[in-house]
């Protein structure tokens, strides 16, 4: 229990398994353990105990305040996971976004799995069947949100913010905010913000012409617009050709 208190409060996490901690870590024979535990816990519930390692209701209750997980995460969770702190650690949050801009690009398939992971639980919701969704235990569940993951969805405030932090990225490297929607192999990083910016323009031309936007969620404010005319952003729509 003080090692496993131990690797909590280094990791975050009780998530302890033999290939992240090989033979000669300091948690290998931690990790042997905690399959055992683990198997046997299962044979128990299934009526078939082992003598040995035969937990008492008091040492499950232990494991579970600390949040162990008596179903063990699969590959492709544990890769997520340990992909989603290092996102984490290095952008201070946990909402990624699905786009392939050059600053997210590393992280664009991480984004797409996120989005699948929080679409589930709407879905099930609405009484709808959860296709192609992760089907994730409570202890993976309890993983995220130990980690600060965001369930809902973005809001257009938390969306605009991202494009314009992309902007100013998009700024920095080339000097001006003429995101052009080509393929060019110096805009491709970029294809992204350059449809969204087409999007923007044709927002605020709607508000100009005293139309409502069918969203209103995703209309335009005159306090964005007024970021995005401080950034320098391109109103006029651009002709195509590199940036």
């Amino acid at each position: 229990m003080k090692e496993l208190k131990e690797h909590k409060a280094e990791f975050g996490h009780c998530v302890v398994t033999s290939a992240k901690h090989p033979v000669r870590s300091t948690y290998y024979t931690l990790a042997k353990w905690s399959s055992q535990v683990r198997t046997n816990r299962r044979l128990i519930l299934e009526g078939k105990a082992r003598s040995s390692l035969n937990l008492s209701n008091t040492q499950v209750q232990i494991l579970d305040d600390l949040g162990f997980p008596w179903v063990f995460p699969d590959s492709t969770f544990q890769n997520r996971f340990a992909e989603l702190k290092e996102f984490k650690a290095k952008f201070g949050h946990c909402n990624v976004l699905p786009t392939n801009s050059l600053a997210n690009k590393p992280y664009a398939s991480l984004g797409r799995w996120c989005t699948r992971v929080r679409k589930r639980p709407r879905m099930i919701k609405a009484g709808k069947k959860p296709v192609d969704t992760p089907n994730l235990s409570n202890a993976e569940i309890d993983l995220l949100n130990s980690l600060g993951f965001v369930w809902t969805k973005f809001s257009n405030k938390d969306a605009f913010e991202r494009r314009i932090e992309e902007l100013k990225e998009f700024k920095a490297e080339f000097g001006h905010c003429n995101v052009s929607t080509s393929n060019s192999p110096a805009n491709k990083s970029y294809d992204s913000l350059g449809k969204w910016c087409s999007r923007i323009r044709w927002r605020r031309g709607l508000l100009e012409a005293g139309k409502t936007y069918e969203n209103k969620a995703s209309a335009l404010s005159i306090a964005q617009i007024q970021i995005l005319n401080d950034l320098g952003f391109s109103w006029a729509r651009k002709r195509r050709g590199p940036n």
